[in-house]
């Protein structure tokens, strides 16, 4: 099971946002998408959040991604996951605590 979670900002992003290139590189549109939704997503939160961690994803480099935390605690608890979910390429839950 994969937990997909999308956030509203996100959504509103893939119900509004059209990104075209001349080509039609859907790839380049995608890539373009992407940039755009994470520079809109920094400046709504910026002023909001404290601290700021950028990951760059993938083996090659091929994505960077900002996150934003109220804490430092949330930041170090984020990093923590982030390091133990290195090399995974999915999840599933096994059990749970509520």
């Amino acid at each position: 099971m994969t937990i997909n979670k999308e956030d509203p900002l996100q959504k509103w992003f893939k119900e509004h946002l059209v990104v075209m290139t001349v080509g039609g590189d859907k790839k380049q549109e995608e890539n373009l998408r992407r940039q755009i939704e994470e520079k809109a997503r920094e400046k709504l939160t910026e002023k909001k959040k404290k601290y700021k961690v950028v990951i760059e994803w993938g083996s090659t480099g091929g994505e960077t991604k900002t996150y934003y935390f109220d804490t430092e605690k949330e930041k170090e608890f984020f990093a923590y996951g982030v390091d133990e979910a290195n090399g995974w390429m999915d999840y599933k839950i096994i059990e749970e605590d509520k």
